[in-house]
């Protein structure tokens, strides 16, 4: 037990160092980032046998963990909202799976009458980010809100609502395919100008193949044999995604305004491409965030791979992360002071 403690111990120093890894040196590292949440709870698990056993090295995973406390507030938290009396806006992104949750379910209208309702209790959301976005998504999110201002463009899967009126849209090529892309909007807000991005990252592939688009009306299987191919795959896509994210990170150093940075990453805050996008900004979660930050509802356990990343002159007031059946991926919202 003792042997399995200490190499349990090294991958998880070797999970801390993954984000300061760039993902074209080696495969081992992305893979063992994408297995921290399982190496903390095994972390866990192990101290509660020493404790049982009234053994000494009850410490050795204790100390790592200790070692390992950036990391690992980066996926549980405990803060709590703050107070703020000045102009705020509350801005959410959500990779709806095209509502395919619902539109395929054999009990649609039910659903359809379920996620209504459930999009109804956040109608004070002003920025809504949207990855996944297709004409079913549209539909529903327009009849339960009323945003006057949407930036989309034809063949793009991601879309920015708004209350307030834009100045200025656009998108970032990322020169691959359309599947997966990025969109960004400078935001009229009183005075003052905010721009946002809303983006979704390089989709893992069971099979390693890049599609041309993302199909709306495709049957998705997450399956054993799925969950190999795509940890067999993952550093191809994880060098994918670190060139879409020096692209977007390098637009968004020339902005002059302050930044939001919304989406489906595909990647953990235990990785090189998420430390790319969020150099010089705050993490929502690790800002406001509390309890598990689990934001992809399948087969793999508190697995965060959609973020929110906000400026420094921004102060992150409350970050919730609102669970449900209707899409793979849990809508987060963050209230944010200007």
């Amino acid at each position: 037990m003792l042997f399995l403690n200490v190499l349990l111990v090294i991958l998880t120093c070797m999970a801390y160092v993954t984000p300061f890894v760039n993902p074209n040196a080696t495969p081992v590292f992305p893979i063992i980032g994408l297995g921290y949440p399982a190496l903390l709870l095994c972390n866990l698990l192990t101290m509660l046998v020493w404790a049982l056993l009234r053994s000494k090295w009850v410490g050795l995973s204790g100390l790592t963990l200790l070692l390992g406390y950036s990391s690992c507030s980066r996926l549980i938290n405990l803060s709590l909202a703050d107070d703020y009396d000045g102009q705020k806006i509350k801005v959410a992104t959500y990779n709806a799976n095209f509502s395919k949750p619902i539109t395929m379910h054999n009990n649609k209208a039910a659903l359809e009458k379920s996620f209504d309702k459930y999009l109804k209790q956040n109608v004070d959301i002003d920025v809504l980010c949207v990855q996944e976005f297709g004409s079913a998504t549209n539909l529903y999110l327009n009849k339960a809100y009323d945003f006057p201002h949407l930036h989309i463009i034809e063949n793009r899967t991601v879309a920015i609502y708004s209350k307030y009126p834009f100045y200025d849209v656009g998108t970032i090529d990322f020169s691959s395919t359309i599947a997966n892309t990025c969109m960004w909007a400078d935001v009229l807000i009183g005075s003052d100008t905010v721009r946002v991005y809303t983006t979704h990252l390089e989709s893992n592939r069971f099979d390693g193949k890049v599609p041309e688009v993302i199909e709306e009306d495709a049957p998705e299987e997450m399956s054993n044999s799925v969950l190999l191919g795509v940890v067999q795959h993952h550093q191809k896509f994880s060098v994918e995604r670190l060139r879409q994210a020096q692209l977007i990170k390098r637009h968004q150093e020339k902005s002059p305004y302050k930044s939001i940075i919304c989406g489906d990453f595909n990647e953990t805050p235990q990785s090189y491409v998420f430390q790319v996008l969020a150099d010089g900004m705050q993490d929502t979660f690790q800002e406001e965030g509390c309890g598990i930050a689990s934001t992809f509802g399948e087969r793999i356990p508190a697995l965060r791979i959609d973020h929110m990343l906000v400026d420094p002159e921004l102060e992150v007031i409350d970050h919730t992360i609102s669970r449900s059946q209707f899409s793979d991926h849990y809508l987060i919202i963050a209230d944010l002071g200007l």
